[in-house]
C-alpha cells in the first residue's frame, strides 16, 4: 500500500470502536465516480438546511467502505503524518487480501453529513451493542474544484438518494418521514425531468421476430450519440447503465476482479430477471438517443439508469462483498518455462484447445472465460509482467478438464474469495434507521 499525491478510488482513514476485544485500525472508503456523483446530490439535499441552527446532520445509508486491523497497528501510522486523519493510497488487488477483517460482522452502515459537509462513517456489529466508524473528514475536499454541467446532472446514480435519507434532528418519526419523502420527490423529480428533456429511448420485450443484436458496450454508441441492443437479459441491461458494458474480461482491469460479474438480487420476485431463448422470456430491447452537446459516456449512462428505474423501480446501490472466484497462481519453474520465445504474438483455437505465442496472461484468460461465461471470474496471482507461450490441449468448455491440464504445467486454479464492489439491486422500501 502507497500514499498517492493524487486523488484515487481509494482513501485510507482512522477508524475505531467501542469494543474491548474486536480491533480496527483504519477503514478505506471506496471514493468511486459514482461515489463522488452521489455525495454531489447528497450535498445539495442537505444545503437547504444550512440556516436551521437546531440541524445537526443528516444519515445516509452507505457502504463504500470497509473496516480492517493489522497485527501490529502500523499501516495506518505509515501512511498517515502526525496530524492527519485520511489520505488517498493505491495498492493491489494481493494487497487487498492481506488486511484483516474485524472479528464482528458489521451492518448499518452510515455515513453521517452536516451542513458544512463535514462527515464520518458509522456502523454497528451484526450481535452486538458495539460500534464502529471513522474520524471526521471534509467532503467538499474530495469533490472536483470545478464541477462541469454534465457533473452537474448527476451523471453517475448508483442509487436513489432519498429512499437512504433519515434526518437526524426531527424531533419524532412523522417528521422524519415527512422530510425524507419531500426530498425522495424533489431529487427523482429533477432527475427523471432532465432525463425525459433530454434523450429519447425505447424499451420493449423482444420477440423472435427481432434479430438477436447484443451490444454489451454502450460506449460503442458515443460517437454517434445512438445506442440499442436488442434481446439482452435485464442483468445485463443494469450492468450497462452502471457501468458501461456487461461483460468485461481479464484485460479490462478497471472492472475484471474489482466488481463482481453478475448483480445481487434482493427482490420478492425474480422473474423479471429469469430468461429463457425457447420461451422468449426476460430479454428486451433498448435503444437511447441524445443531442450532440449530450454525446458521452457518463450522460448516456445516466439516462440508462433513469429508464430503468423508471419502467422497473428497483432501488439500486453498490456493495462491498466477499464474492466467489478462482485464483490462478503457479510455480517458479513454470513461470520461467512459460516465458516468450516466439517472435511474434498469435493465437490460435477453438473449444478442443489453443496455442498461443507470446502473449499476456491477460489474453488467455480472457479466452477461457469466452467459454465459461457462466463461471466465477479467474484472477491472475501469479502477477508475471512478461509475455507467455502456452498450448492447451483440453476442452476449453469444461473448467475441470482445464484445471488438471494446466495443473501439468504447474498452473493452478484454486477456489477462492475476494471483496469486490457488487451491484444491489433491490425492491424498493424505505429502510429504518438504526441509533
Amino acid at each position: 500500500m502507497k500514499r498517492s499525491r493524487k486523488p484515487t478510488e481509494h482513501i485510507l482513514i482512522k477508524a475505531n470502536t467501542t469494543s474491548d476485544w474486536d480491533r480496527v485500525e483504519f477503514a478505506i472508503i471506496y471514493a468511486t465516480a459514482s461515489w463522488k456523483a452521489l455525495i454531489q446530490t447528497r450535498l445539495q439535499a442537505i444545503s437547504q438546511f444550512k440556516a436551521d441552527k437546531d440541524f445537526n446532520c443528516h444519515s445516509f445509508w452507505d457502504r463504500s467502505i470497509s473496516y480492517y486491523n493489522s497485527p501490529d497497528r502500523r499501516i495506518a501510522k505509515g501512511i498517515l503524518g502526525r496530524h492527519e486523519d485520511w489520505a488517498y493510497i493505491t495498492f493491489t488487488p494481493e494487497e487487498e487480501l492481506t488486511f484483516m477483517h474485524p472479528e464482528n460482522q458489521i451492518e448499518a452502515h452510515q455515513l453521517l453529513i452536516t451542513a458544512n459537509g463535514i462527515a464520518h462513517y458509522k456502523a454497528y456489529a451484526k450481535h452486538t451493542d458495539e460500534s464502529y466508524w471513522t474520524e471526521e473528514f471534509n467532503l467538499n475536499k474530495l469533490m472536483p474544484h470545478s464541477p462541469t454541467s454534465e457533473s452537474k446532472i448527476n451523471p453517475y446514480i448508483v442509487q436513489s438518494p432519498g429512499y437512504n435519507l433519515m434526518p437526524m434532528n426531527c424531533k419524532n418519526l412523522l417528521a422524519t418521514l415527512i422530510i425524507s419523502l419531500l426530498l425522495v420527490l424533489s431529487t427523482k423529480a429533477q432527475q427523471v425531468n432532465e432525463a425525459t428533456f433530454f434523450h429519447r429511448s425505447e424499451l420493449s420485450k423482444w420477440s423472435k421476430e427481432i434479430t438477436m443484436d447484443r451490444d454489451y458496450d454502450i460506449e460503442r454508441g458515443v460517437v454517434t450519440g445512438k445506442y440499442a441492443t436488442n434481446g439482452t437479459s435485464l442483468a445485463d441491461l443494469y450492468n450497462i447503465a452502471y457501468y458501461g458494458k456487461s461483460r468485461w474480461t481479464a484485460v479490462d482491469s478497471n472492472l475484471y476482479g474489482r466488481v463482481y460479474k453478475w448483480p445481487v438480487l434482493r427482490l420478492t420476485d425474480f422473474e423479471p430477471f429469469n430468461n429463457d431463448v425457447n420461451t422468449q422470456k426476460g430479454f428486451y430491447n433498448y435503444a437511447l438517443s441524445v443531442p450532440n452537446e449530450k454525446q458521452n459516456k457518463p450522460y448516456m449512462q445516466y439516462a440508462m439508469q433513469c429508464d430503468l428505474k423508471k419502467y422497473f423501480g428497483y432501488n439500486v446501490e453498490e456493495e462491498r462483498q466477499d464474492m466467489p472466484c478462482w485464483m490462478l497462481t503457479m510455480t517458479e519453474k513454470a513461470a520461467q518455462d512459460l516465458r516468450s520465445k516466439a517472435v511474434t504474438s498469435s493465437i490460435k483455437g477453438n473449444s478442443s484447445g489453443f496455442a498461443f505465442k507470446k502473449v499476456k496472461m491477460a489474453r488467455v484468460l480472457q479466452e477461457i472465460m469466452m467459454y465459461n461465461q457462466n463461471e466465477d471470474p479467474i484472477l491472475d496471482m501469479a502477477n508475471i509482467t512478461y509475455e507467455i507461450d502456452l498450448t492447451i490441449k483440453a476442452d476449453m468448455t469444461n473448467l475441470e478438464d482445464l484445471r488438471k491440464v494446466l495443473a501439468q504445467q504447474g498452473i493452478i486454479l484454486m477456489k477462492a474469495r475476494k471483496l469486490m464492489t457488487v451491484l444491489v439491486i433491490s425492491d424498493p422500501s424505505f429502510l429504518f434507521y438504526k441509533s
